[in-house]
């Protein structure tokens, strides 16, 4: 089953597929630093679960205007390496 995030992401970020992949990564721990301790120290992250992503399906985005930087609001399905048959499903 795939992972269903919601990002608050600025507009450029929500239009670059490279960039989105990177933000859902660090939201999902799955990049190669993480950022642990009470200090704030960056160690690399011996993840089991490094699971790759194939992909990334946008269900609904919105933006948010009222402030002075506009925020992209999206609703993501993240599909794993396990799901290919669902992700192939979203692509129809």
């Amino acid at each position: 089953m795939p992972n269903e995030l919601t990002l608050r992401v600025s507009p450029e970020i929500a239009a670059t597929t490279e960039l989105l992949r990177k933000e859902v990564e660090k939201v999902l721990g799955r990049s190669k630093t993480n950022v642990t301790g009470s200090k704030g120290s960056v160690q690399p992250e011996k993840n089991k679960e490094a699971e790759t992503i194939l992909g990334i399906h946008v269900r609904k985005r919105s933006i948010d205007a009222r402030g002075r930087t506009p925020v992209m609001q999206l609703q993501v399905q993240v599909f794993g390496e396990g799901e290919q048959a669902e992700w192939e499903a979203v692509q129809r």
